[in-house]
């Protein structure tokens, strides 16, 4: 069996190789025989996790958990000197996926109570695990530390949704502003902590798609910071990777002109919007980390062979792609479906 993390640095660093590798990662297999046979045919595994931990001092943190039928909802709330917030979660059954449907900024008071609760936020280098676990891993994969979504995406996703940020934002709202550049700055903070890190891939989860951002905001909050931290990470030989799952035709120029190494998780049509060869041709400065359809995956194996194959003809002789899963496939499909891929990559 081929050094698969030997495979994948290759490709992070342009060089020709006799294969395209494919990724998955760890938490989207499940452990045991038929995991360990993928891995035999050629799969390469990605584990991830925080090399951090923040810690509050000052905040009294609690999370409570309630149940309706077969729904859970966790509920977090932070209590200081500043006032009181929370924020509910649901939990998808399936892939324990987070759903927010209470932010904590609800009102324009909670901006100022979150903002000053993050400002004395502190991050703490935590590398042992991420150190034992790499070593582990050995020839089977690459370890990713993961990194937190830069601010702009992590302010709707966490902090506000979506609505209120964009309203707020479009309103010209001082508070709003303000827990922005607080959100930069603690960022950077954090950026810096990694930096010290033995890490040297370092995954930013974004998923950015262009219907949600649009070009001014990806513009003026996410491509400003891709080139910082690529910049900072580039003097300890780390590289970030930039998580990108969503619709990204009217982003590509953007992409294309913005500083980082690695575009992860693009998805080609039919769940995507813009063709492999233009990816290609437009981010050739970039290594694309392509992810593979989930809805291809679902299907017959017959058909999960031949758009492979049409896939790596579109790919050719490219050195910039990598393949992989991203998205969350159900339990019975991946073992049929993955093998099906591996046999027409491998033989």
């Amino acid at each position: 069996m081929f050094n698969k993390r030997k495979l994948i640095w290759d490709k992070l660093q342009r060089k020709n190789t006799d294969k395209i590798p494919f990724t998955m990662y760890k938490f989207l297999l499940p452990y045991g025989q038929e995991e360990r046979e993928l891995r035999e045919q050629g799969l390469a595994v990605i584990p991830s996790q925080y090399i951090h931990e923040e810690i509050n001092p000052n905040t009294r943190i609690s999370r409570s958990k309630e149940f309706k039928g077969s729904k859970l909802t966790i509920k977090e709330t932070w209590e200081n000197c500043y006032g009181k917030v929370t924020k509910k979660s649901r939990i998808e059954p399936g892939h324990q996926s987070e759903f927010i449907v209470e932010h904590f900024i609800e009102e324009d008071p909670d901006y100022k109570v979150v903002e000053k609760t993050l400002k004395e936020r502190q991050y703490i280098p935590s590398f042992e695990k991420y150190n034992r676990g790499d070593e582990r891993l050995g020839e089977d994969g690459i370890y990713f530390a993961r990194g937190k979504k830069t601010p702009y995406q992590r302010a709707f996703v966490e902090y506000t949704g979506i609505e209120k940020l964009s309203y707020d934002l479009h309103k010209e709202k001082e508070e709003v502003f303000s827990f922005l550049e607080t959100l930069q700055e603690k960022h950077l903070e954090l950026i810096n902590t990694i930096a010290e890190s033995k890490a040297k891939l370092i995954h930013i989860d974004d998923n950015i798609t262009a219907p949600m951002i649009g070009k001014d905001r990806f513009n003026k909050y996410c491509k400003p910071a891709y080139k910082k931290y690529t910049d900072i990470f580039a003097q300890t030989g780390k590289k970030i990777i930039v998580h990108m799952d969503g619709k990204l035709s009217d982003l590509s120029e953007e992409i294309a002109n913005s500083h980082f190494p690695v575009v992860e998780a693009f998805t080609p049509p039919p769940d995507g919007d813009m063709k492999v060869e233009t990816a290609i041709e437009l981010w050739d400065d970039k290594v694309i980390w392509m992810n593979y359809p989930a809805s291809i995956l679902i299907k017959p194996k017959k058909e999960i062979a031949e758009f492979t194959k049409n896939l790596v003809e579109k790919i050719g002789d490219a050195d910039n792609v990598i393949l992989g899963i991203t998205e969350d496939v159900p339990e019975e499909k991946i073992y049929p479906s993955v093998s099906t891929i591996l046999s027409v990559l491998y033989g």
